[in-house]
Protein backbone atom coordinates (compact mmCIF):
# COMPACT_ATOMS: atom_id res chain seq x y z
CA UNK A 1 0.00 0.00 0.00
CA UNK A 2 3.15 2.35 0.65
CA UNK A 3 4.55 2.17 -2.33
CA UNK A 4 1.27 2.90 -4.32
CA UNK A 5 0.92 5.90 -2.20
CA UNK A 6 4.54 6.91 -3.42
CA UNK A 7 3.47 6.32 -6.83
CA UNK A 8 0.03 8.53 -6.83
CA UNK A 9 0.84 11.35 -5.03
CA UNK A 10 3.16 12.47 -7.55
CA UNK A 11 0.79 11.78 -10.27
CA UNK A 12 -1.91 13.63 -8.54
CA UNK A 13 0.47 16.54 -7.67
CA UNK A 14 0.95 17.22 -11.26
CA UNK A 15 -2.48 16.58 -11.99
CA UNK A 16 -3.35 19.44 -9.55
CA UNK A 17 -0.52 22.04 -10.86
CA UNK A 18 -2.12 21.29 -14.65
CA UNK A 19 -5.25 22.20 -13.84
CA UNK A 20 -4.33 25.33 -11.59
CA UNK A 21 -2.21 26.67 -14.43
CA UNK A 22 -5.00 26.37 -17.29
CA UNK A 23 -7.42 28.50 -15.15
CA UNK A 24 -4.60 31.08 -14.62
CA UNK A 25 -4.29 31.44 -18.25
CA UNK A 26 -7.51 31.67 -19.19
CA UNK A 27 -8.88 35.33 -20.61
CA UNK A 28 -10.03 37.29 -18.02
CA UNK A 29 -13.09 38.68 -19.80
CA UNK A 30 -14.07 34.86 -20.12
CA UNK A 31 -13.96 34.65 -15.87
CA UNK A 32 -16.74 35.95 -14.12
CA UNK A 33 -16.58 39.49 -12.99
CA UNK A 34 -16.86 41.12 -9.47
CA UNK A 35 -17.85 44.70 -8.42
CA UNK A 36 -15.51 47.22 -9.53
CA UNK A 37 -15.45 51.54 -9.04
CA UNK A 38 -12.87 51.26 -12.40
CA UNK A 39 -14.94 51.61 -15.39
CA UNK A 40 -15.77 54.07 -18.44
CA UNK A 41 -17.51 53.90 -21.30
CA UNK A 42 -18.19 56.16 -24.48
CA UNK A 43 -19.10 55.83 -27.97
CA UNK A 44 -22.24 57.19 -30.25
CA UNK A 45 -25.54 57.60 -29.02
CA UNK A 46 -29.02 57.40 -31.17
CA UNK A 47 -32.30 56.75 -30.34
CA UNK A 48 -35.88 56.35 -32.32
CA UNK A 49 -39.50 56.22 -30.73
CA UNK A 50 -42.62 56.60 -31.80
CA UNK A 51 -43.58 60.23 -31.18
CA UNK A 52 -43.99 63.04 -34.80
CA UNK A 53 -40.05 64.59 -34.40
CA UNK A 54 -38.84 66.33 -32.37
CA UNK A 55 -39.93 64.08 -29.45
CA UNK A 56 -41.83 65.88 -27.07
CA UNK A 57 -40.91 63.75 -24.08
CA UNK A 58 -37.57 65.30 -24.46
CA UNK A 59 -40.03 68.42 -24.04
CA UNK A 60 -41.89 66.87 -21.13
CA UNK A 61 -44.87 66.56 -22.99
CA UNK A 62 -47.16 63.41 -23.55
CA UNK A 63 -46.04 61.11 -26.31
CA UNK A 64 -47.36 61.34 -29.66
CA UNK A 65 -49.45 57.84 -29.59
CA UNK A 66 -49.98 58.46 -25.50
CA UNK A 67 -47.64 55.72 -24.99
CA UNK A 68 -43.31 55.83 -25.63
CA UNK A 69 -42.52 52.87 -27.58
CA UNK A 70 -38.53 53.76 -27.23
CA UNK A 71 -35.02 52.25 -28.82
CA UNK A 72 -31.56 53.34 -27.85
CA UNK A 73 -28.51 51.96 -29.69
CA UNK A 74 -25.24 52.41 -28.52
CA UNK A 75 -22.22 51.82 -30.02
CA UNK A 76 -19.33 51.56 -27.39
CA UNK A 77 -16.04 52.98 -28.91
CA UNK A 78 -14.38 53.18 -26.30
CA UNK A 79 -14.91 51.29 -22.81
CA UNK A 80 -13.62 49.01 -20.06
CA UNK A 81 -15.09 47.68 -16.29
CA UNK A 82 -12.27 46.65 -14.19
CA UNK A 83 -10.09 44.61 -16.68
CA UNK A 84 -13.00 43.64 -18.95
CA UNK A 85 -12.34 44.98 -22.32
CA UNK A 86 -16.05 46.56 -23.97
CA UNK A 87 -14.34 48.38 -26.83
CA UNK A 88 -16.62 47.75 -29.63
CA UNK A 89 -19.54 46.68 -28.28
CA UNK A 90 -23.30 47.38 -29.57
CA UNK A 91 -26.27 47.37 -27.22
CA UNK A 92 -29.74 48.30 -27.45
CA UNK A 93 -32.02 48.56 -25.64
CA UNK A 94 -36.12 48.95 -26.00
CA UNK A 95 -38.16 50.73 -23.32
CA UNK A 96 -41.84 50.94 -23.37
CA UNK A 97 -43.70 53.18 -21.34
CA UNK A 98 -47.28 52.96 -19.89
CA UNK A 99 -49.95 54.38 -21.68
CA UNK A 100 -50.41 58.29 -20.79
CA UNK A 101 -47.13 58.43 -18.99
CA UNK A 102 -44.22 60.40 -20.34
CA UNK A 103 -40.67 58.36 -20.64
CA UNK A 104 -39.08 60.09 -17.95
CA UNK A 105 -42.30 59.63 -15.51
CA UNK A 106 -42.67 56.39 -13.03
CA UNK A 107 -39.56 54.42 -14.93
CA UNK A 108 -40.08 51.52 -12.96
CA UNK A 109 -43.61 51.10 -14.57
CA UNK A 110 -42.23 49.91 -17.72
CA UNK A 111 -44.53 48.10 -19.29
CA UNK A 112 -40.71 46.95 -21.43
CA UNK A 113 -37.32 47.29 -20.58
CA UNK A 114 -35.23 44.74 -22.59
CA UNK A 115 -31.47 45.11 -23.48
CA UNK A 116 -30.09 43.40 -26.28
CA UNK A 117 -26.11 42.50 -26.80
CA UNK A 118 -24.54 40.35 -29.70
CA UNK A 119 -23.87 36.34 -29.02
CA UNK A 120 -20.13 37.04 -29.67
CA UNK A 121 -19.99 38.96 -25.97
CA UNK A 122 -18.79 36.93 -22.97
CA UNK A 123 -20.20 36.26 -19.95
CA UNK A 124 -17.87 38.80 -18.27
CA UNK A 125 -18.80 41.30 -21.21
CA UNK A 126 -22.63 41.46 -20.76
CA UNK A 127 -22.28 41.67 -16.94
CA UNK A 128 -20.21 44.26 -17.31
CA UNK A 129 -22.74 46.60 -19.39
CA UNK A 130 -25.63 44.91 -17.55
CA UNK A 131 -23.79 46.62 -14.52
CA UNK A 132 -22.73 49.70 -15.98
CA UNK A 133 -26.09 50.62 -17.78
CA UNK A 134 -28.26 50.29 -14.80
CA UNK A 135 -26.40 52.34 -13.18
CA UNK A 136 -26.67 55.06 -15.55
CA UNK A 137 -28.94 55.24 -18.63
CA UNK A 138 -31.28 52.70 -16.72
CA UNK A 139 -30.83 53.93 -13.40
CA UNK A 140 -34.61 53.68 -11.15
CA UNK A 141 -36.03 51.96 -14.28
CA UNK A 142 -37.95 48.11 -14.06
CA UNK A 143 -40.39 46.20 -16.92
CA UNK A 144 -43.22 43.89 -16.16
CA UNK A 145 -41.28 41.93 -19.03
CA UNK A 146 -37.71 42.18 -20.32
CA UNK A 147 -34.18 41.42 -19.33
CA UNK A 148 -30.76 40.91 -21.09
CA UNK A 149 -31.06 38.74 -25.05
CA UNK A 150 -27.86 37.51 -26.44
CA UNK A 151 -28.95 37.58 -30.36
CA UNK A 152 -27.54 38.55 -33.21
CA UNK A 153 -26.52 41.85 -35.01
CA UNK A 154 -26.81 41.09 -38.52
CA UNK A 155 -26.10 44.63 -39.37
CA UNK A 156 -24.70 47.30 -37.29
CA UNK A 157 -23.70 50.00 -39.53
CA UNK A 158 -23.09 53.52 -37.79
CA UNK A 159 -21.69 56.17 -40.18
CA UNK A 160 -21.77 59.84 -39.60
CA UNK A 161 -25.63 61.01 -39.02
CA UNK A 162 -26.73 57.08 -39.87
CA UNK A 163 -27.26 54.03 -37.88
CA UNK A 164 -28.73 50.75 -39.27
CA UNK A 165 -28.81 48.02 -36.65
CA UNK A 166 -30.98 44.77 -37.49
CA UNK A 167 -31.63 41.76 -35.36
CA UNK A 168 -33.34 39.00 -37.18
CA UNK A 169 -37.08 38.64 -35.98
CA UNK A 170 -36.76 41.28 -33.79
CA UNK A 171 -35.86 44.65 -34.76
CA UNK A 172 -35.19 46.47 -37.82
CA UNK A 173 -33.50 50.15 -37.00
CA UNK A 174 -32.39 52.85 -39.72
CA UNK A 175 -32.32 56.06 -38.81
CA UNK A 176 -30.92 59.59 -40.77
CA UNK A 177 -29.96 62.90 -39.61
CA UNK A 178 -31.64 66.04 -40.82
CA UNK A 179 -29.31 68.12 -42.45
CA UNK A 180 -27.81 71.72 -40.34
CA UNK A 181 -30.24 69.71 -37.03
CA UNK A 182 -28.29 70.70 -33.88
CA UNK A 183 -30.77 70.43 -30.57
CA UNK A 184 -30.33 72.64 -27.16
CA UNK A 185 -30.50 69.91 -24.74
CA UNK A 186 -29.04 68.92 -21.47
CA UNK A 187 -28.32 65.28 -20.44
CA UNK A 188 -25.61 64.23 -17.98
CA UNK A 189 -24.76 61.42 -20.56
CA UNK A 190 -24.97 62.66 -23.58
CA UNK A 191 -23.81 65.74 -25.38
CA UNK A 192 -24.04 67.04 -29.33
CA UNK A 193 -27.55 65.69 -30.13
CA UNK A 194 -28.90 66.60 -33.88
CA UNK A 195 -32.45 65.39 -35.04
CA UNK A 196 -33.30 63.32 -37.32
CA UNK A 197 -35.62 60.67 -38.70
CA UNK A 198 -36.61 57.03 -39.05
CA UNK A 199 -35.88 55.64 -42.66
CA UNK A 200 -36.88 51.68 -40.87
CA UNK A 201 -38.22 51.22 -36.97
CA UNK A 202 -39.87 47.70 -36.54
CA UNK A 203 -40.10 45.75 -33.66
CA UNK A 204 -41.39 42.25 -32.42
CA UNK A 205 -40.30 40.25 -29.29
CA UNK A 206 -41.67 39.96 -25.67
CA UNK A 207 -45.69 39.99 -27.42
CA UNK A 208 -45.18 43.42 -29.12
CA UNK A 209 -44.97 44.42 -32.19
CA UNK A 210 -44.99 47.96 -34.21
CA UNK A 211 -43.75 49.61 -37.17
CA UNK A 212 -43.31 53.34 -36.79
CA UNK A 213 -41.01 55.08 -40.61
CA UNK A 214 -41.09 58.37 -40.40
CA UNK A 215 -40.92 59.09 -36.84
CA UNK A 216 -38.88 60.78 -34.27
CA UNK A 217 -34.73 59.83 -33.95
CA UNK A 218 -32.14 61.37 -32.49
CA UNK A 219 -27.96 61.35 -32.59
CA UNK A 220 -25.16 62.54 -29.89
CA UNK A 221 -22.15 61.21 -28.01
CA UNK A 222 -22.18 60.00 -25.09
CA UNK A 223 -19.50 58.75 -22.03
CA UNK A 224 -20.30 57.65 -18.91
CA UNK A 225 -18.31 57.33 -15.63
CA UNK A 226 -18.55 56.55 -11.90
CA UNK A 227 -19.27 60.22 -10.60
CA UNK A 228 -21.23 61.00 -7.49
CA UNK A 229 -24.88 63.11 -7.88
CA UNK A 230 -24.96 61.59 -11.05
CA UNK A 231 -28.46 61.25 -12.55
CA UNK A 232 -29.58 60.28 -15.77
CA UNK A 233 -33.09 62.19 -15.96
CA UNK A 234 -33.26 64.35 -19.04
Amino acid sequence: MRGRLLWVLPVFALTAWFLWAAGAKRPLADQPTVASANWEVAGVWSEACDCDPPCPCWKKKPPTLDHCENTMVFKIERGHYGKVTLDGLVVAVVWVSPKGVIMDENPDRAVLLALYLDKSTTPAQREAVQKIWHDSFLAGMKGQKGGLKAVTFKTADFRTGYVSVSIPGILAYEIKEWKDSPVKLQDPYLSGFRQGSSLQYRYADFGLKWNYPGKHAMFAAFHVQPSAGQTASR
